[in-house]
This record gives structure tokens, sequence and C-alpha cells, in this order.
């Protein structure tokens, strides 16, 4: 087969305003992973002393980490130069709930009986972000990892930490 007419031309149209739909996914790289690691434990004690006396705790912690990497290269296999680009986003997030509930059921005499349940609940979230890039590559690299290698740098980090009660009766 004729190699020309099998690769995709960067712009198929002469104007050269639209660029291929198939030119990033076959030259540029993309790695994204996610992983969640939860839990859910509870405890409940039935008091002795008073028949109907109840209270259940819940905690349910939550740990999410993953990392985003993307490549364009600065040369396509054809030797045209692109501008290049790469970038690492990686983030963390550790968030967990814990419920206490006491409960209560009880009757006075024989028709008369009453369910009392009081809740107080706390929750936390923590998120942190960081993000490094770098464009204007002079040549084709190990992908992401010589961000050092660009020409105009960009670092950016956050965090966010969410606090809540809640309460029932």
């Amino acid at each position: 087969t004729d190699e020309a007419e099998t690769k995709p031309r960067r712009f198929p149209q002469s104007d050269g305003l639209v660029i291929n739909p198939m030119w990033d996914p076959l030259y540029n790289t993309d790695e994204e992973k996610g992983q969640n690691l939860f839990a859910n434990f509870y405890t409940e004690i039935d008091f002795p002393f008073l028949k109907g006396l109840k209270y259940r705790m819940n905690f349910s912690p939550n740990y999410r980490w993953g990392h985003n990497f993307f490549y364009a290269p600065a040369l396509d296999d054809q030797g045209i130069k692109q501008s290049g680009f790469a970038s690492k986003d990686q983030s963390e997030t550790i968030d967990w709930t814990q419920e206490n509930i006491l409960s209560y059921l009880g009757s006075l005499g024989e028709s008369h009986e009453f369910d009392v349940t009081l809740m107080y609940g706390r929750n936390h979230s923590d998120a942190q972000s960081t993000s490094a890039s770098a464009q204007s590559f002079i040549n084709n690299g190990p992908l992401w990892n010589s961000l050092g290698l660009g020409g105009i740098p960009a670092v950016s980090s956050g965090q966010s930490i969410v606090d809540g009660i809640s309460s029932m009766a």
C-alpha cells in the first residue's frame, strides 16, 4: 500500500482550518487512572439496663486518588513541527462520614407505644490537586516525564476542605 494515502493528513481540506478528527487519537498520548478505597463500619449496642434503648455508630471512610497525563508531540510522524504539549495532573481526596444514632422503643401500658430517634453526624472532605504542564517543545521527548524541556511551563495546585454536621430528632 501507498503509505502517503493510508496515513491521515492533519488538515484534510485545502483551507487548513479544520484538523482531521482522527489526528489527536492517533498521535497524542493520554493516560488517566483513578483508584478508590472505601469501607463501611458500624457498631450497635443494646443497653441492658433499659429495654429498647439502642446506640449505633456508622463510619464510612473513602480515599480516592488518581492522575491524568497527556502528551502531544512536537513533531508529527512526517517531521512537521507542532507546538508540543505535555501535562501531569494528580489528585487525592480523603473523606469520611460518621453517624451516631440513639433510639428508644418503649411503651406505656399495653396501648401506648412510642419510638424516639436522635441522630448526630459529621462529615469531612479534603481534596488536593497538583498540575504541571509545558508547551513549545523543540523535539519529541519522553512523553510527560520531561516537562522541564518545554519552553512555557505552568504549575498550579489547590486544596479544598469541607466539614459538615447534621442532626435529627
